[in-house]
């Protein structure tokens, strides 16, 4: 099975493919399909579509007081971790943890127990991490 972009899952016939560096050139059964993959060696056989990213937006409202929006897209079915450290890299707040399918996210952040300040929040997939800046006024 194969996510191409989306959330959307297909069987695909690999005819051949070409390690090439950290990606894969790929030829699918049908010519009008061929794509550069990235494929993970760990966890078992991903392909990656090679024009999907991974994004992490920038937090919604920013600066905030309580409460903001996080938005992110995945690319891959795996270990997703989403967290929110300050600045010397102590853990503040754990967003979400565990095995996460691709597409699109919207999480709401009550951030009322922190102290106003800047905070970096994180987003780790198995194969890519993203981070941002956060601002809490109070």
């Amino acid at each position: 099975m194969v996510v191409l972009g989306g959330a959307a899952c297909a069987t695909v016939r690999i005819d051949s493919f070409l390690w090439q560096g950290s990606g894969v050139h790929t030829q699918f059964a049908s010519a009008e399909c061929e794509y550069c993959v990235a494929i993970c060696r760990e966890g078992g056989a991903r392909l990656i579509f090679a024009s999907g990213t991974l994004a992490l937006g920038q937090n919604r409202p920013n600066p905030f007081n309580a409460t903001t929006l996080i938005e992110y897209e995945l690319i891959e079915m795996g270990q997703t971790d989403l967290f929110i450290t300050d600045l010397i890299g102590r853990r503040v707040a754990t967003l979400l943890s565990g095995l996460h399918a691709p597409g699109r996210y919207v999480l709401p952040y009550d951030a009322s127990e922190l102290p106003s300040g800047t905070y970096i929040y994180q987003l780790h997939t198995p194969s890519v991490s993203r981070f941002k800046l956060m601002e809490v006024v109070k």
